[in-house]
């Protein structure tokens, strides 16, 4: 896939996600950038996979498209859990 599509790709899905989960919104800026990064990762495991003999062009546009939202989703996650955890040991 090009590097183009993989980029414009990213940049759809992190725009997505920042208005499907705004909870803790990280920024417009940020949040591109971890789809950005999240369809890099996607296009990298597609790679992968096509070296040890699936391929498929759908797969690689799967996994590029879930590699975009799966970051931003695991980042929010992340922060989320941390922001807990901060409350309670401030809590207590």
């Amino acid at each position: 896939m090009s590097t183009w599509i993989t980029i414009a790709a990213g940049i759809v899905v992190g725009l997505l996600w920042r208005r499907i989960g705004a909870t803790y919104p990280f920024g417009t800026l940020a949040d591109i950038l971890l789809g950005i990064t999240g369809a890099f990762a996607g296009g990298w495991l597609s790679d992968v996979l096509r070296q040890i003999g699936v391929n498929s062009q759908s797969y690689n546009w799967l996994l590029v498209l879930c590699g975009a939202g799966l970051v931003p989703w695991s980042f929010r996650g992340l922060r989320r859990h941390i922001r807990k955890s901060q409350y309670s040991r401030h809590g207590s």
